[in-house]
């Protein structure tokens, strides 16, 4: 089969600890060229994975322009996420863009179009949906075994936060893509949001949001940056999912779920009971370096499957309205209905 020859562009923190690595184990990509701006930091990648020097470039464009690539991964800070993207579907590329898809709606919206029109694949890399707690509470909410969900929380205390970013574009769209995820027969139709930041003009350090979903589901999310923390065991995350009969509740980065319904023997015996799926851990792999793994076999799968990715373009524009309506509900003090 065909092995899909892929791109780096920014060769920053995630690439170099998820994403390259990654390539170079996945049998069906490879790894064919990278790009940074900073020189240093690109003899530094090339040095550590024996990159060729014919694959490294200071110009991203010179990958957009190359034959020998059919895919791109974009690791760049946010505020390059939507031209990059946009330049590389019009270089006819699929494209793995980190989170955030973009900073704009707008900018959202010309992507999915750009997309639709040039038959690419984009992925944006929300990970968390690929950690094995989620899968199977998400399975057991879409089986019926908590009844009718009414409320879910997304809760996650955070140690590190890119101060240029603030928590909520830099870490909080994690969590309004893992709520989206969990209720995905529904849709986020109002937000409010407060949040905190140190001084004016400063970006923020935590902030709350009050969702209202269709079918008449709540839902909360809630980031924190625990600044002059030092071990992420101090760190509550996790989401929980109410129902009609039962509730779960799930580990925000695994391997443990626990879970309640009403009726059931054991949990009558034992109240919520907590456990770990079946290959929830990895012998050689971290949890959350095992997620960032499969999302990009997720992302290479559908370029040889033609199918959609995981998380396309459109879930990508989804958490950008919410983003753009919690931005909004900060700034004026009220609730705010979701375009």
């Amino acid at each position: 089969m065909k092995r899909i020859r892929v791109g780096v562009i920014g060769c920053g923190a995630i690439a170099e600890r998820a994403h390259i690595p990654n390539l170079l184990v996945e049998p069906l990509a490879q790894l064919v060229a990278v790009s940074d701006i900073n020189e240093g930091r690109l003899f530094t990648i090339q040095q550590k994975f024996n990159i060729s020097k014919d694959g490294c470039y200071k110009d991203y464009n010179e990958i957009l322009a190359s034959n020998e690539v059919n895919a791109v991964v974009i690791a760049t800070p946010t505020n390059l996420h939507g031209k990059m993207t946009l330049e590389a579907i019009n270089a006819g590329k699929h494209v793995f863009v980190e989170k955030p898809l973009s900073e704009t709606v707008a900018e959202a919206e010309a992507i999915v179009a750009s997309a639709k029109q040039a038959g690419v694949k984009v992925m944006v890399g929300y990970q968390h949906r690929f950690v094995p707690s989620h899968r199977i509470a998400k399975r057991y909410l879409r089986t019926g075994k908590i009844g009718s969900p009414f409320f879910g929380e997304v809760h996650s205390e955070s140690l590190i936060v890119k101060p240029e970013e603030g928590i909520l574009l830099d870490y909080g769209v994690h969590l309004i893509d893992l709520i989206c995820w969990y209720f995905d027969d529904s849709r986020a139709e109002e937000v409010a949001a407060l949040s905190y930041a140190d001084s004016e003009g400063s970006k923020e350090k935590h902030v709350i949001i009050v969702m209202r979903f269709s079918d008449n589901i709540l839902g909360r999310i809630g980031a924190f940056f625990m600044e002059g923390f030092t071990s992420w065991s101090a760190s509550d995350r996790y989401v929980k999912i109410l129902g009609t009969r039962g509730k779960i509740v799930a580990d925000l980065t695994g391997p443990a779920v626990t879970f309640y319904k009403e009726g059931s023997l054991l949990s009558r015996l034992r109240g919520p009971h907590k456990f770990m799926p079946r290959r929830a851990v990895q012998e050689n792999l971290p949890l959350t370096d095992a997620a960032y793994r499969s999302e990009m076999r997720d992302f290479i799968q559908s370029i040889i499957r033609d199918s959609k990715p995981s998380i396309d373009v459109e879930q990508g524009l989804i958490v950008q309205k919410i983003l753009a309506a919690a931005e909004q509900s900060i700034r004026e003090k009220k609730f705010v209905k979701v375009n």
